[in-house]
């Protein structure tokens, strides 16, 4: 699995923020305090991306191990 908080460079939590990879159509949204989770990712590289605000939109490569969380602030 993937998850992580996103944060504005501030500090403060990115409320609703889209989060997905690139090898699924689920499309998670961050809580209150900026937190994601996307559970039952099989082992691999993933195109994590993230969109917010108008127009506002990142994305990064990730390992995800066998059996392993792979935890990031964004």
């Amino acid at each position: 699995q993937i998850m992580g908080f996103i944060r504005t460079p501030a500090g403060q939590p990115v409320v609703d923020c889209w989060v997905k990879t690139h090898r699924s159509e689920y499309v998670h949204l961050t809580s209150g305090d900026g937190f994601f989770g996307i559970p039952n990712l099989a082992p691999g590289m993933y195109t994590l991306s993230w969109s917010w605000g108008e127009g506002q939109f990142d994305r990064r490569e990730v390992n995800v191990p066998a059996g392993g969380t792979v935890s990031l602030d964004l």
